[in-house]
């Protein structure tokens, strides 16, 4: 299995990969880290399935952070009242 972190930050990418990599051997999945292959920088595409044919890896997890969003919603309540206790007032 190979592992691939897209992000472009060495340090993290490394870090990223080796934390999946060594969880995978914990299932007895042999993985590699891509920065052993590609220490430079990412591979693109093309160099990824070059890679996964000509080394006879069984598949790739690609990692790739999305950004974090924030939602808030407002819902607007209401006040509902029995028609006894407002005539009794």
């Amino acid at each position: 299995m190979l592992v691939v972190d897209v992000r472009k930050d060495a340090a993290k990418r490394r870090i990223w990969e080796d934390a999946f990599a060594n969880a995978l051997a914990k299932h007895g999945v042999a993985a590699i880290s891509s920065y052993t292959l590609f220490p430079d920088a990412p591979p693109d595409t093309n160099q990824l399935i070059t890679t996964v044919q000509t080394n006879g890896f069984d598949g790739m997890i690609v990692i790739r952070r999305l950004p974090t969003e924030t939602d808030m919603r407002y819902v607007p309540g209401f006040l509902a009242a029995m028609l006894s206790d407002i005539s009794s007032a």
